[in-house]
């Protein structure tokens, strides 16, 4: 307000001549508005179509998901192991994006198979993740006509275990979600006990058919001696310390 007061001031003094106030008044509101435009941050434009309405912003369009193309991964669940295999017991979620009716969780059971909605049992034990899912593909092809859109996701493994036995705190039956190492399994077993012969813990694994064992002399890992004893522990592994 002080400055608008100024310029209608400056407009009644000027040259000395005496107007009289509805000229004073038209002057100094047409030199206040040039002053105010001339204040007016650079960059900030009146919305406007010209004739008097603002403009209206411009719609959000959502592209719906073209058939055949992938649909958003899920990564909510438990990463997918590197060498893993489709096990007894391991749950997924599956949607099939071009059919409402081929969806749901399913759990791997003792036969092998998974059982969905239309497509019924699907084999399952074996295959990798990415073979799985090609599978449902196949499976739902005979009923969804065009290519088929599927989402796999693992929610929790439950055939990938490791059993631990003898003297530690906590024997038991353990998950082998993430890899881990003898060393690291031993102490998810809460440590051996007092009178473990750390000298002679033993793991027990079958491979290609075939049981094997590995004598491992745990002091010497616990030493920082030998580390290459600290196997990576494989699925279905029995690890007893003595």
């Amino acid at each position: 307000m002080s400055l608008m007061r100024r310029v209608m001031e400056g407009v009644s003094m000027r040259g000395g001549v005496r107007r009289n106030g509805h000229a004073r008044a038209s002057a100094a509101f047409a030199i206040a508005g040039t002053v105010i435009c001339m204040l007016r941050p650079a960059g900030v434009v009146a919305q406007g179509t010209g004739t008097g309405q603002a403009v209206p912003p411009a719609p959000i369009v959502s592209n719906p998901k073209p058939a055949g193309v992938a649909a958003p991964v899920d990564t909510s669940g438990p990463t997918v192991p590197a060498d893993y295999r489709v096990g007894m017991e391991d749950i997924f979620s599956v949607k099939v994006w071009e059919d409402d009716r081929i969806q749901g969780k399913v759990i791997v059971g003792p036969d092998g198979t998974v059982s969905l909605p239309l497509v019924n049992s699907i084999r399952a034990v074996g295959l990798t993740f990415e073979q799985f899912r090609q599978a449902i593909v196949e499976a739902a092809q005979k009923y969804v006509e065009g290519a088929v859109t599927v989402t796999l996701q693992l929610e929790q493994i439950n055939s990938r275990k490791v059993y631990v036995t003898g003297e530690v705190t906590k024997a038991g039956v353990y998950p082998l979600v993430v890899p881990l190492t003898l060393s690291q399994m031993i102490v998810v077993a809460g440590g051996v006990t007092e009178y473990a012969n750390k000298k002679n813990v033993v793991v027990n694994r079958v491979e290609n058919g075939k049981r094997i064992s590995f004598k491992i002399n745990y002091g010497d890992i616990v030493n920082g001696k030998k580390l290459d004893q600290d196997i990576d522990l494989k699925p279905g592994d029995m690890i007893y310390v003595h």
